[in-house]
């Protein structure tokens, strides 16, 4: 399908920032991970890099189909905090996040082990949209919200707690 996902891993506990570059759409993407003590990080962003590039006019060929895009500074990032026992929106103040396409939730893990997994729960099985895996606290998973995804609405649970631990991801219509 010509989607890569992006997954990468350290053994210091030293604070570094990620940057990778696909050079044939010429998208960006950073990923930060603070100084925790913990010696092992791993992270995984399967929001995807699409290896598509953008078609371009040429010469005496039709006007390529735009494609719709967020407008630049137009998109944010939604901060879910994952604490003992429960997941909580910064800005709803409750297990309920609603954003919009072109947004980012980031979850940000402020106790462990917990996940964050796309699917219903119970029966707490993942349904595939995305699965950050088992982590510790000071770990985050980001996850672009696509046109895709307009009007959906994800439940989401953790793997070490299950139906103890849920939460709701709406994206606007």
């Amino acid at each position: 399908n010509n989607d890569f996902w992006l997954f990468w891993g350290q053994l210091s506990d030293l604070e570094y920032e990620l940057t990778v570059k696909d050079n044939t759409t010429g998208a960006v993407k950073v990923k930060n991970n603070p100084a925790t003590g913990n010696r092992i990080c791993l992270g995984a962003d399967t929001s995807e890099f699409n290896a598509t590039p953008t078609p371009t006019a040429t010469a005496g060929s039709p006007t390529p189909t735009p494609t719709v895009t967020p407008t630049p500074g137009a998109s944010q990032t939604r901060v879910v905090e994952i604490h003992s026992f429960f997941f909580q929106d910064l800005v709803s103040g409750n297990n309920v996040t609603t954003v919009n396409v072109g947004d980012t939730v980031e979850w940000q893990w402020k106790a462990g082990p917990h996940s964050t997994t796309s699917g219903n729960c119970p029966p707490c099985t993942g349904d595939g949209k995305w699965d950050s895996n088992v982590r510790s606290a000071g770990s985050k998973f980001d996850l672009m919200i696509m046109e895709a995804d307009r009007g959906k609405s994800f439940r989401y649970f953790c793997k070490v707690h299950l139906t103890a631990m849920t939460a709701v991801l709406n994206v606007n219509p």
